[in-house]
């Protein structure tokens, strides 16, 4: 905070009524929580009668956008881009997206971060094991086709895969797919039955990453494990959300006219301390940011790695703006780069499923943190024995993602899996030392 007022001293109370405002809406989060967790029917009861509001100040903050808060505290562009730099963490722009979630976003993040050592595979290698243990399986490139269903339409009974037309029959089934892409593996007749969901949510927007592995040691290279967001502004106007839209505007033949606005650059081998060990004299960046799928949508249906030469000349031109923008900024990686790929939006969609080519599922604006968006938002399904799990269940990031599986499993259960958590952590030394 104190730095924050050295640079703007004339926007301080501005300043302090921020950190303020993240302190009141972070208190209600838990109650967010609750809402998710407590029965469907109670959460409308409450909205129906009008309950909700003297329930929570939840939706003081979830019903008004980012840029509507911090327009009302500070006339300062560049002071306003300061506050709210990092939306492309849960990528909505700050004036669609909802004031809690920044919030909650900003809160985490004043609290520091952390990384899994050994890389984010561990997460999946330490899982893995618990799943073969308690009974179960996993399986890779092993898309499925279609969720099945009764001779009803009103019960799942297992999933059709796509590969040999095998059916799974399975008394649960838990789809971690994402809304849309569960939607669209149902019969056609069931799925108007979400459309109580749908209406609460819209595809977010296309993700475009570019991955480099360099040459040196973090050392050499004078790179650290921080994360930075760097904003290339239009004018010398600071304000994100113009900038922002004017470049995923532009016309496929013109995206590269102009700067990328936004850029979230990181070096992962950094932030790892058993890396240097198993990679010596090796490093990695990776750079993050908007796309616009149809820039890429041409090229969707081609066979993957084999896309042609018009999309890969038009990715290698975004990507080296990109990249040159980033030397701009860490002019030393110069002439140390081993490896070059970029990952568009039609990348995502073929790897992780994502519909638009987003990278953090459903859309989070503030459509999707309405009272009735929250409670229609979670595992059950009107499709019995459906579960949905999963960011859009909940939020996006591992943490909100976790989340959702925590609700599922509580939802399947008929039990308070939370507070299970809860208690068992008052119980439990902590496996850091503080």
């Amino acid at each position: 905070v104190a730095s924050l007022i050295n640079a703007f001293p004339d926007d301080a109370d501005a300043i302090n009524t921020y950190f303020k405002m993240l302190d009141e809406s972070r208190k209600t989060m838990l109650e967010y929580v609750t809402l998710k967790a407590m029965p469907k029917w109670f959460g409308k009861f409450l909205i129906y009668t009008g309950l909700m509001n003297f329930y929570t100040d939840y939706f003081k903050f979830s019903s008004v956008s980012t840029t509507d808060v911090l327009k009302k505290l500070t006339k300062n562009d560049a002071l306003r881009a300061v506050l709210c730099y990092n939306f492309g963490d849960y990528g909505t722009i700050p004036k669609y997206a909802p004031f809690s979630l920044h919030s909650s976003l900003q809160s985490h993040f004043l609290k520091g971060v952390s990384y899994p050592i050994g890389g984010s595979s561990e997460i999946s290698f330490h899982i893995i094991p618990t799943i073969l243990k308690s009974g179960g399986n996993v399986f890779v490139r092993a898309p499925v086709e279609s969720i099945v269903l009764d001779s009803t339409g009103s019960k799942a009974i297992g999933v059709k895969m796509k590969k040999d037309g095998k059916i799974l029959n399975a008394p649960i089934i838990i789809s971690d797919a994402g809304l849309y892409n569960t939607v669209n593996l149902l019969p056609s007749p069931s799925r108007n039955k979400f459309d109580y969901m749908m209406q609460h949510v819209q595809s977010g927007s296309g993700g475009l990453s570019v991955y480099v592995g360099l040459k040196g040691t973090a050392e050499e290279l004078g790179i650290s494990g921080k994360h930075y967001w760097a904003a290339w502004t239009t004018n010398g106007k600071e304000d994100l959300d113009v900038i922002t839209e004017n470049y995923m505007a532009r016309s496929k033949e013109n995206m590269t006219n102009g700067p990328v606005p936004i850029l979230f650059i990181s070096f992962p081998s950094a932030k790892d301390p058993l890396w240097a060990e198993k990679h010596p004299n090796k490093s990695t960046a990776t750079i993050v940011t908007f796309a616009n799928f149809d820039w890429f949508k041409k090229y969707e249906n081609e066979r993957v790695m084999h896309r042609g030469a018009e999309y890969e000349k038009l990715k290698k031109e975004l990507g080296d703006l990109i990249w040159n923008q980033t030397l701009a900024l860490f002019p030393q990686l110069k002439d140390k780069v081993e490896y070059f790929d970029i990952g568009t939006p039609i990348t995502n969609k073929y790897y992780i499923g994502a519909n638009a080519g987003e990278m953090y599922g459903a859309d989070h604006d503030v459509n999707r943190f309405t009272p009735h968006a929250i409670v229609d938002l979670r595992p059950e399904t009107c499709i019995k024995n459906l579960y949905l799990t999963g960011q859009d269940v909940f939020s996006c990031g591992f943490a909100g993602a976790s989340f959702g599986g925590l609700f599922c499993a509580s939802s399947i259960l008929n039990r308070n899996v939370y507070e299970d958590l809860s208690k068992l952590k008052k119980k439990s030394k902590p496996s850091i030392p503080k």
